[in-house]
């Protein structure tokens, strides 16, 4: 329900943030489907005893309506037209072409009219669910989708609940909101509620979460970071903002930087340097080079320390 408010929006950053996000150019078509309330009574063409706001949004779609010819249905010809399909429990509207779509939009004046009422169908009990085509454009033109990610829904229920609900003073409360975004995608979203409460600055956001890349997001200017550890609130909060996400896992959220069996063979290692262990040392660098790179931090620190070693044991067999 979100979405399809979004897809009607003709103007403004939302179509480009839909392009930006899940590459949607467009909508072929939506389908919402209804179910007879567990309160209704009465037959499907009377929306099951439907009043209010609800019954004036369905009787404006049963209005423009057409039904489609077999040969329209063959050919293909649905762009421009709302069709809807009746069972004694159930309906389907299906709305074809964007245009259509922001003509009813257009008929409520504004998007959020619109959510409003989607927002009551399902309050209501008609258990509304959408199905959608959508319309991406690449380099070899036009195609049409019906899949997105997880982490694309959630970031458009994340902005579509900022744009639709959004009022003066108005809370808002996420609980992981990161848990399905890209790693690249965490990083923007505290800069994109940022940019939104510059135009909403009655607006707070309070956010549980475990990602360090929100962390090293949050500036201390328009940020207030609290840190729970055994249900208690931390006193002192240490440095965030623009800290490295290892660093932030390690030392604010106490996640070991490598697992167990790693840390125990580079304990090994710089042991075997400390003692300076020429032999041993070499063999337990081969190992670790072969599963952690000799590009890594640690094991680029132990190359050096080891031409060092080798260094001195050459001055000494001069």
């Amino acid at each position: 329900l979100i979405l399809t408010t979004l897809l009607s929006y003709e103007y403004g950053n939302i179509p480009q943030f839909l392009f930006d996000k899940a590459k949607i150019k467009g909508v072929q078509s939506i389908q919402i489907k209804i179910k007879k309330p567990t309160w209704g009574k009465g037959k499907v063409d009377e929306w099951w005893g439907a009043k209010g706001e609800v019954k004036t949004f369905l009787d404006y779609l049963a209005g423009i309506a057409s039904p489609l010819t077999t040969e329209e249905r063959k050919a293909g010809k649905l762009n421009g037209s709302v069709t809807i399909e009746t069972w004694e429990n159930e309906a389907v509207i299906a709305i074809a072409g964007q245009e259509k779509l922001l003509e009813i939009k257009a008929h409520f004046v504004e998007e959020r009219t619109l959510f409003k009422i989607l927002n009551i169908l399902l309050i209501d009990g008609f258990q509304p669910e959408a199905e959608f085509s959508f319309i991406q454009e690449g380099a070899s033109g036009q195609r049409l989708f019906n899949v997105l990610s997880e982490g694309e829904q959630q970031a458009i229920i994340i902005r579509g609940l900022m744009e639709l609900t959004n009022n003066e003073n108005t809370l808002f409360l996420f609980d992981e909101p990161d848990a399905y975004l890209h790693p690249s995608w965490q990083r923007d979203f505290i800069e994109s509620i940022s940019e939104f409460a510059k135009y909403h600055n009655n607006s707070q956001f309070l956010i549980a979460t475990h990602s360090p890349q929100l962390l090293s997001n949050a500036h201390i200017e328009n940020c207030d970071v609290r840190i729970i550890e055994d249900g208690e609130i931390v006193k002192v909060t240490p440095k965030y903002y623009g800290r490295d996400i290892s660093v932030i896992l390690y030392e604010m959220m106490s996640v070991e930087r490598r697992n167990k069996k790693v840390t125990k063979s580079l304990s090994a290692l710089f042991n075997a340097i400390e003692d300076e262990d020429l032999e041993n040392s070499k063999n337990e660098y081969k190992k670790l080079a072969e599963l952690l790179g000799e590009d890594d931090p640690e094991m680029v620190r132990a190359k050096v320390q080891l031409d060092y070693l080798q260094e001195e044991k050459n001055e000494a067999n001069r």
